[in-house]
């Protein structure tokens, strides 16, 4: 019958206590204990919390899409009256003619508000000239709008209600401004540089 020897197992032993290994140690799972326990009253908040909504989804997306297009129509529309009641300042006298003012300024408008748009989204372009036309064509549709709300009032400057119309009927033109630029930065993804 052979003798085998059992090996010895050597127990890993850690740091005596009282030395400042010893100490560290205690020290990191302390610190680890307390995180532990914060990460875990976060999560029961957190379960607590209501769900909350991603707002930067296609379908806000489509939705602000949508209002800005809505509010460069609805500008157009009060625009309207504005722009051809000018036309006969500047000898358009005619119906159509009128028309044609207004369909030139506000064609105008649409087109550098597209232009800036598409400009703005490349890297390398730079669309001042397109918003400047913007602003230019827009401030003509604004003072079309002044014109046309203080000659139907009357051009009685004291009234409220000349001031009233005039602000309301000059903010069409200056929202599409607001909207354009609005547009160009939240809508409208910039190019990506190959």
């Amino acid at each position: 019958m052979t003798l085998v020897a059992e090996p010895q197992v050597h127990k890993k032993r850690g740091p005596k206590k009282g030395t400042p290994n010893h100490a560290a140690k205690e020290a990191a799972n302390r610190r680890r204990a307390e995180q532990l326990a914060k990460d875990q009253l976060y999560a029961n908040q957190e379960a607590k919390r209501a769900p909350r909504i991603q707002i930067d989804q296609r379908n806000t997306l489509a939705a602000s899409l949508g209002l800005a297009v809505i509010a460069l129509i609805t500008s157009g529309i009060i625009s309207f009256n504005g722009i051809t009641s000018v036309a006969p300042l500047i000898g358009l006298t005619f119906a159509w003619q009128s028309y044609m003012l207004f369909g030139f300024v506000e064609g105008l408008i649409v087109y550098f508000t597209l232009n800036y748009l598409i400009r703005s989204s490349r890297l390398d372009d730079r669309p001042g000239g397109d918003f400047w036309g913007l602003i230019v064509f827009s401030g003509v549709a604004l003072l079309g709008n002044a014109y046309h709300t203080f000659g139907y009032h009357g051009w009685v400057f004291e009234s409220a209600d000349t001031w009233a119309g005039v602000t309301l009927s000059i903010m069409a033109p200056i929202a599409v401004i607001w909207v354009t630029k609005s547009a160009a930065s939240t809508l409208f993804a910039k190019a990506v540089q190959r």
